[in-house]
Formats: C-alpha cells, structure tokens, sequence
C-alpha cells in the first residue's frame, strides 16, 4: 500500500463522514420540540432546533431542566420530560 492508496481512502471516509452528517441533521429532529434539529451537541447525542438552543444557550444558562420549564406544556413533545435530569414528567 502506497501514500496514494492510504490518501484515497482517507478522502473516501471524509466524503462518507460528510454524507452521514448531512443524511443525519436531514432526517433528524429536535428532542424538546417538534422542530426539525439544526444543532447538536458535541458532548451527548442531543439534538435541537435553533429556537431551542438559543434558548438554552441565552435564557437557561445551559440547563436542560430550565429549558422545559420555560416552554412548560406548551411547544414540547410528548416524550421530552424523559431527558428532565429530576426524573419527573408533568
């Protein structure tokens, strides 16, 4: 195996990578909302919208929990009081 070789499947596996990100953020949708997510985070699988992660950025200074407080029942998906780190539902 030459330099060439290795090069060519390194680019491979970059344009695979890039079609899986972009299939993934397609397909995807925000975990709090039934908005389609733009953003995900680097440290755990949780995906949001831009409206909800401008929220939890600005408003919620980075807490999850604060987040569905803010919304309260209104603009949630059902399942979303699963990520609440107290355990509790509505």
């Amino acid at each position: 195996m030459n330099m060439n070789d290795v090069e060519d499947m390194v680019r491979e596996d970059l344009v695979k990578q890039a079609w899986l990100d972009a299939k993934f953020k397609e397909n995807s949708r925000c975990m709090v909302c039934p908005s389609s997510a733009t953003e995900v985070c680097v440290a755990c699988p949780l995906r949001l919208c831009s409206r909800c992660e401008v929220l939890l950025r600005n408003m919620c200074k980075g807490y999850l929990n604060n987040l569905f407080y803010y919304y309260e029942r209104d603009h949630l998906r059902n399942d979303a009081f699963l990520l609440r780190s107290d355990g509790g539902g509505f």
